[in-house]
């Protein structure tokens, strides 16, 4: 009874409210920040900006084309596929007149070839990506541009 008594004191004082809702009534319910929304458009692209962003995406690529290419070579070499494919050319009885899968893909010549097609696909991805980039301007000058919305959630 004597707890009882004591608690009843403590609502009188309180005014009859527990303990969780004096903290709760002590701090004050804030209003949630809204996320800030704002709307774009992406009406202009720098062509010359537009070419040297390809430009360097596509020579990263080559690079890694190149380096790709090498590792595969050498983990076939080591393993024996060009040997082995050899051997099936050889025991199919045509006449080989010693030909050696090994010394027609050797590391040099796939690696020279892998260098040239790079070379060619930085070259062509660079114009294409700056044809495509002018392209945009245009129609983008014609129907507004590209419009996004961009929110901070």
């Amino acid at each position: 009874m004597a707890e009882n008594d004591v608690q009843q004191e403590e609502n009188k004082e309180t005014g009859n409210k527990s303990f969780v809702s004096l903290l709760t009534d002590k701090v004050k319910p804030s209003r949630a920040p809204r996320a800030r929304r704002m709307d774009l458009s992406l009406t202009h692209v720098n062509v010359w900006s537009a070419a040297k962003v390809s430009f360097m995406l596509s020579l990263a690529g080559g690079i890694i084309q190149i380096i790709g290419v090498a590792f595969i070579w050498v983990f076939l070499n080591a393993v024996g596929v060009f040997d082995q494919l050899t051997q099936i050319v050889s025991s199919t009885g045509l006449d080989t007149n010693g030909f050696n899968l090994n010394q027609v893909l050797s590391l040099g010549t796939v690696l020279s070839g892998v260098t040239l097609f790079s070379i060619f696909e930085i070259v062509m991805l660079t114009i294409l990506a700056t044809i495509v980039t002018a392209i945009y301007n245009v129609i983008a000058s014609l129907v507004g541009g590209l419009h996004i919305t961009l929110g901070d959630d």
